[in-house]
């Protein structure tokens, strides 16, 4: 079944109250202030069964001045305007307001009512619902039905609730959310029952005994109890006014503003990017202006950062908000002047937690129109590049939990958006010990290029050595990355055949060690020095400092030929030196010492303590106290 959400708007004591009572036998003025006043002051709530079966979650919302910020909380989850002028008094200054909010939100789809038919002549009400018809042309309602009603004689209610219903079945659900979450636009306590939160489910389903975020705060609670309608029911699913039981959580603990989401898919922040549609007439928002946020249910004052002034209705822009709050990707919303309070436009949240966006750039402005773009691979691209320069990073991998969550899409409609950007080329898939990583091209391209130019002057510097070392090559071209990313990296470049991985070392595919007849004879003599020596072999630092033919270089191609290994940063071996090693310590039966190996050997203690922690290094042996036990097919590759 369809689930939507109809909202009330028009200028205040324009009987929307009435109307709604009409139509659903429910008073929504709840307040004794409202009550006194006879004006709706906070957002109410009921239901309208309508005739097709279809049931609507109703938010009645404020029409004076005053309290144009319930308004604006209560018109983001609407699905349906029923936009509400009263035929004695016609159009009005928050009637315009109001449809200007509807309009800025994308609210497309509504009927008006024109109240208090009973109170005027016909003549009169033909000639408003002219006007009302005229200024509706060129809006986001002007399709919209319009139909004279009196809450007092009943004239008009049944055919405004047929027409309501027809226009309800054409509307579209909102797209599916990743996860469970709505924003409290009420909490309250129960004598017996605890905390209660209400609001409109905008990602579901919530069922009992789920377990939610609430934040900012970061506390986790637990679904008691579920009602929809005032009906307790085991799950609410999305587009539905909910009212959520909450354990763990005391009433003083929640305030209207916060959000409830599934655990670890909203993250408090305090900037947003998004995509601004200016009013036809309003000012041009300036650099640092402070300026109203009204997003969810929350209104907080925000500070514009604007990359570059726009040209035209459409606008770029970061805001810079004064306290921390919880948005998805995709979240309308509208900004009003700070004094005197005017609304100025309406946006979409294109990134939560950017980077801070330098002012009068013509490159952030880009950036963020990349977030906005229609293309999700484009989309895709710059979260992931913006996300980096957000941790201070040049180029960054970002997992692809953390991708889906900062695009706020579902499993399914992730798999299918990354899979068009890679195979356009503007993602380039990596994976780390078995998890997807992605990079938009143009920052892969920038640390392959880096990493390409680290192993070239790495190896005009050392052309006998057969590599890098992987740490150094990471530290050099890729220093934003940790291990387990750069090993992403460099298992990537060594697929497409750009560079060759062998052990701890790596080098550009191109790259080759050969030695001159010079060096050749060099290498054997060295080689042989140590091959002498054996178990008690010479201390290859001062062989390199003795030789007064550079012999440096030759060394490092026997290491990195795997001739002499290096067991310490003091001590080297031959490679039969090891062996013998490897051979003595497998012979032993069970546990055994250091100076046990040193006997077998017949070398010096501070030798055999060297070949053991080479091997206790490879895992070849496992060291408890002063006793080792060799482990039969341990080992890492050498």
């Amino acid at each position: 079944m369809k689930h939507l959400i109809l909202g009330t708007a028009g200028h205040v004591d324009h009987g929307k109250t009435s109307l709604i009572k009409a139509l659903t036998g429910t008073d929504t003025d709840r307040l004794p202030e409202e009550k006194a006043r006879g004006m709706t002051i906070e957002l109410g709530f009921t239901h309208l069964a309508l005739p097709s079966g279809l049931v609507l979650g109703v938010v009645d919302m404020p029409g004076h001045e005053k309290f144009i910020k319930h308004m604006a909380a209560g018109a983001g989850g609407v699905d349906v305007a029923l936009l509400v002028v009263a035929a004695d008094e016609g159009i009005m200054r928050q009637t315009e307001e109001h449809l200007e909010i509807l309009e800025l939100l994308g609210i497309s789809k509504g009927v008006v009512a024109v109240t208090k038919a009973d109170l005027v002549e016909k003549d009169w009400l033909e000639m408003v619902v002219e006007e009302v018809r005229g200024r509706l042309e060129g809006t986001s309602l002007e399709a919209a039905p319009i139909v004279p009603v009196s809450s007092v004689t009943g004239e008009g209610v049944a055919k405004l609730a047929a027409e309501l219903d027809a226009v309800s079945s054409k509307a579209r659900e909102r797209s599916a959310e990743p996860a469970s979450r709505l924003y409290v636009d009420r909490s309250f306590s129960m004598t017996g029952q605890g905390t209660v939160v209400t609001g409109t489910l905008l990602g579901g389903p919530v069922a009992e005994g789920d377990r939610l975020e609430l934040l900012p705060p970061g506390r986790t609670v637990r679904v008691k109890k579920v009602e929809v309608h005032d009906e307790q029911v085991p799950q609410a699913v999305r587009g539905q006014r909910v009212a959520l039981n909450l354990a763990g959580i005391d009433r003083d603990e929640v305030e209207r503003g916060m959000a409830l989401a599934s655990e670890g898919w909203l993250a408090p922040t305090s900037l947003i990017d998004a995509e601004l549609r200016m009013l036809k007439g309003s000012p041009a928002i300036e650099h640092n202006e402070r300026l109203r946020l009204h997003i969810g249910t929350v209104e907080a004052i925000a500070r514009a950062r604007v990359p570059k002034q726009p040209q035209g209705d459409t606008a770029f822009i970061q805001l810079d908000v004064e306290e921390r709050i919880c948005p998805a990707r995709g979240d309308r919303f509208i900004l009003r002047s700070y004094s005197p309070q005017a609304t100025l436009a309406g946006g979409r949240v294109v990134m939560a937690s950017p980077p801070r966006r330098k002012v009068g750039s013509e490159e952030e402005a880009v950036s963020i129109a990349k977030l906005a773009s229609a293309d999700i691979a484009v989309v895709l691209a710059e979260l992931v590049r913006s996300g980096a320069r957000a941790k201070g990073a040049q180029a960054l991998p970002m997992e692809e939990r953390a991708l889906r969550r900062q695009a706020y899409m579902s499993e399914e409609a992730f798999a299918a958006a990354s899979a068009k950007a890679v195979g356009e080329g503007a993602l380039v898939e990596l994976k780390a010990e078995g998890v997807r990583h992605f990079m938009d091209a143009a920052s892969y391209g920038f640390l392959a290029d880096g990493l390409q130019a680290a192993l070239s002057s790495y190896h005009l510097e050392h052309p006998l050595r057969k590599g890098m070392p992987k740490e150094e090559a990471r530290q050099k071209a890729m220093p934003w990355l940790d291990k387990k990313q750069a090993g992403a990296l460099l298992e990537r470049e060594a697929a497409e055949g750009r560079i060759t991985q062998s052990g701890e070392l790596v080098r550009l595919t191109s790259h080759e060690v050969r030695l001159s007849e010079k060096q050749l004879a060099a290498a054997r003599a060295l080689e042989a020095s140590f091959k002498e020596g054996l178990l008690a072999p010479p201390d290859l630092e001062e062989v390199i400092k003795a030789s007064k033919e550079g012999i440096g270089p030759i060394a490092d191609y026997l290491v990195g030929e795997g001739i002499l290994v290096k067991a310490s940063s003091e001590i080297t071996f031959h490679k039969d030196a090891i062996g013998m090693a490897v051979k003595a310590a497998s012979s032993f039966e069970g546990q055994f010492t250091a100076a046990m190996l040193r006997d077998a050997l017949g070398t010096s203690r501070k030798y055999a303590i060297a070949l053991l922690e080479w091997m206790d290094a490879l895992e070849l042996t496992q060291r408890s106290g002063d006793f080792r036990r060799f482990r039969e097919g341990g080992g890492k590759a050498r």
